[in-house]
């Protein structure tokens, strides 16, 4: 797999072990950080530019940063990947 099939599959989003596994230098990662070229969502876990943060680039940037393909997404964010997804992802979390 190429890094644009890994970025258009996951919606913008790809880690720091997937780009690294696909051969990226940890120095190029740094780099397109540093430029702005990548913005940091979660440690290890990056938004490719161009990509816009969407409720389906929350969800992909949380289960990436649990581990990927051993993580599960659940509860409210899970609905998420149902075929009638909600128009909102919400945390299920409530102020005090």
């Amino acid at each position: 797999m190429s890094l644009d099939e890994l970025v258009s599959r996951q919606a913008g989003i790809v880690s720091r072990a997937q780009v690294i596994g696909l051969g990226m230098s940890p120095r190029t990662i740094t780099r397109r950080l540093a430029s702005g070229a990548w913005k940091q969502l979660h440690r290890s876990v990056y938004l490719v530019g161009g990509h816009r943060v969407t409720d389906e680039v929350r969800v992909r940037a949380a289960w990436l940063w649990a581990g990927g393909e051993p993580a599960v997404v659940t509860g409210p964010a899970a609905a998420w990947w149902q075929p009638a997804h909600p128009r909102r992802v919400d945390s299920g979390l409530t102020a005090p």
